[in-house]
């Protein structure tokens, strides 16, 4: 049984989080965020949306909360009874990555098999961050609040706890 650790830096590594080229050193170097997964942007709880050659993705203040954002959509996508292939497709479609190499690769380096569904085989041994931040645009939007305000008060490191309307 593989550990969801080890899937998480199967992906990193796929990725190639590091490289100066990735998705993540570019927000790294523009924004001072982190997005080790290279997760595309989708309200994700204490991310921001950030663009990186004209797409959206989240970004996250710090290395780990990013690590917990990759974590968080493992489990999601395990509780959905989503095989390993069936979750690196939709993670990483064969229109912008090579997805069967992907695939074989997460495999090879965490010993699951592509059929086996992740919820099956994975041991969760990443308790999740204590005292993150938990953002929730959906929130601010539904209370009238711009996403701009919310992403701005989130990168100065302000937690929007609260918000009164008139």
């Amino acid at each position: 049984m593989a550990s969801i650790r080890e899937l998480a830096d199967a992906i990193i590594r796929q990725e190639g989080a590091f490289d100066p080229r990735s998705v993540n050193m570019q927000i790294v170097t523009r924004y001072g965020m982190w997005n080790v997964g290279h997760l595309s942007w989708s309200g994700q709880r204490g991310a921001v949306p950030v663009t990186v050659g004209g797409r959206q993705w989240a970004a996250w203040p710090t290395y780990e909360e990013s690590y917990e954002g990759l974590l968080r959509q493992i489990r999601l996508d395990a509780s959905r009874g989503m095989t390993l292939a069936q979750f690196i497709t939709k993670y990483a479609p064969p229109s912008e990555n090579p997805t069967g190499v992907y695939i074989q690769n997460v495999s090879t380096w965490t010993g699951i098999d592509p059929n086996a569904k992740l919820a099956d085989v994975l041991r969760d041994d990443a308790p999740p961050l204590e005292g993150g931040p938990d953002v929730y645009f959906d929130v601010g939007a539904e209370a009238g609040i711009s996403s701009d305000a919310i992403v701005l008060a989130s990168i100065v490191g302000l937690t929007v706890l609260a918000v009164a309307t008139a």
